[in-house]
């Protein structure tokens, strides 16, 4: 059973409107609700980022994974101490903990596919380490994990000693959903999803939500505040100094040579301080957001030219549906067999050679179009030219003549640049990791489900997929 979208179409719409203005709104709304005053003394919860470097991901997906985590990095608080940790054969810290997230956002480039296996236990447990006094672990990952020396409950003892909280986002070719939700739920974190299926935004809210929860509970478990001077007995020494006496010891016990010295100024406990909601300043923060969301109901209600009609979001829906689909059988559609043919079926379908054709001719070769998809090659200054497009085995289009059905001496494609792979009555597109990569209507893709009238775009040539069988 192929996969589905469960996104609602709100979701969709606020993903596609955030691509187009290059900043979601939400990041403005969380920028502006970071500038709310903390407690003195107040940090926000460290956030270590483990990223899956082995060989059982792909190009395609890592790239999606820097992409997210470079806008993840911009809306976080400034001062969140953050590190950034790589795993395959071995864990290594490509940026130690402490760092802010700007410094680990200019790291992200390193981030390279290597190795032969995937050390995931070792990698949490290096990370969970560096988190002593708690904090968020965002663990992009497929899932699966190979020859490490510890196992899951480990992590999650040291997850419930430490209160760390694991964020799981999945990546690679084949996910394994029920591990990444398994080290979720041991760490009270949350499983958000695929990565090429999550927003940025939601990334960002999950990291602030799971800080949030980090801070509340350092904050319930902290001892409590010793009593200021005079209040409830004796205190031995003063200012900093000072500690209640013991239980059961009378206070003149506990006191001081210097106990009849004049005293320093008092110190409050830390409750004394004024509540952060007395600040006018925060008033004013509050009334700006609101001026903002007043803005864009009112944009959204006079039919801005950002929102998107139903056909175009059904068209959404439909190239991530493909995309996902595509994405989760792309290692059985990359290992498909590519016939290879000293020439390439190609077909005529121009109108004037059909219009010469007999009667018959006409006939059979409509009878053939109408049980077969076909590849049409436009490049410029020549006439298209139309492939059939094989059954059994992949239909493989790059530079090399020897392991390509069509080679095509463009210099800006790959040796084996993309092929077309048949699968249960349909057809998928595959990029074989080429160098300048694939577009599909527009857009970049490493995989995808082929749909009538596709325009492929690779190197300096066109193609259009054509499936006369379903129209």
């Amino acid at each position: 059973m192929m996969p589905t979208l469960s996104r609602s179409k709100a979701s969709r719409v606020k993903r596609r409107s955030a691509e187009r203005r290059g900043l979601p709104t939400a990041f403005l709304l969380l920028g502006l609700t970071s500038l709310l005053p903390t407690p003195v003394g107040a940090q926000p919860s460290p956030v270590v980022i483990a990223v899956d470097t082995s060989r059982s991901l792909n190009a395609s997906a890592l790239g999606e994974t820097v992409d997210r985590l470079r806008l993840t990095l911009e809306a976080l608080d400034k001062q969140t101490p953050t590190a950034l940790l790589a795993f395959d054969d071995e864990p290594r810290w490509l940026v130690r903990p402490g760092a802010t997230p700007t410094e680990v956002a200019g790291k992200l480039q390193e981030l390279q596919l290597q190795g032969n296996y995937t050390l995931l236990n070792d990698a949490l447990f290096v990370a969970t380490r560096e988190l002593q006094d708690g904090g968020v672990l965002l663990l992009v990952t497929d899932g699966r994990d190979e020859n490490s020396a510890v196992v899951v409950d480990d992590i999650a003892r040291r997850c419930e000693a430490q209160d760390v909280r694991i964020l799981s986002l999945g990546s690679g070719i084949n996910v394994e959903e029920k591990a990444l939700r398994r080290l979720a739920l041991i760490s009270n974190g949350a499983y958000l999803g695929p990565v090429f299926d999550v927003d940025a935004a939601d990334v960002v809210s999950g990291v602030k939500k799971a800080q949030k929860e980090v801070a509340e509970a350092a904050t319930a478990n902290r001892p409590a505040s010793r009593p200021p001077s005079g209040a409830g007995g004796a205190v031995t020494g003063s200012g900093r100094d000072a500690q209640p006496p013991a239980r059961g010891e009378p206070a003149a016990a506990a006191a001081q040579p210097n106990a009849g010295m004049p005293a320093g100024p008092a110190e409050g406990p830390a409750g004394d301080e004024e509540p952060w909601w007395k600040n006018p300043a925060v008033w004013g923060l509050v009334a700006l957001v609101l001026v903002l969301l007043a803005a864009l109901a009112r944009r959204r209600r006079s039919g801005s030219s950002e929102e998107i009609d139903d056909a175009d979001m059904e068209a959404a829906e439909a190239q991530a549906s493909d995309e996902a689909e595509a994405g989760l059988i792309r290692l059985e559609l990359a290992q498909a067999e590519i016939a290879v043919e000293e020439e390439a079926p190609e077909v005529t379908v121009d109108t004037a050679v059909f219009q010469r054709m007999t009667l018959d001719e006409r006939l059979d070769r409509t009878r053939v179009l109408s049980n077969h998809s076909v590849l049409v090659m436009k490049k410029l200054g020549e006439r298209p030219r139309t492939f059939m497009l094989d059954r059994q085995k992949a239909f493989g289009v790059g530079r090399d003549s020897h392991k390509n059905t069509l080679p095509v001496p463009d210099p800006a494609l790959s040796s084996q640049h993309f092929k077309i792979v048949p699968r249960d009555d349909t057809y998928y597109f595959v990029d074989l990791e080429s160098t300048n990569g694939s577009y599909i209507n527009g857009r970049r893709v490493g995989a995808k489900r082929l749909r009538h009238s596709d325009t492929i775009r690779a190197g300096q040539v066109e193609f259009e997929y054509q499936n006369y069988s379903n129209v």
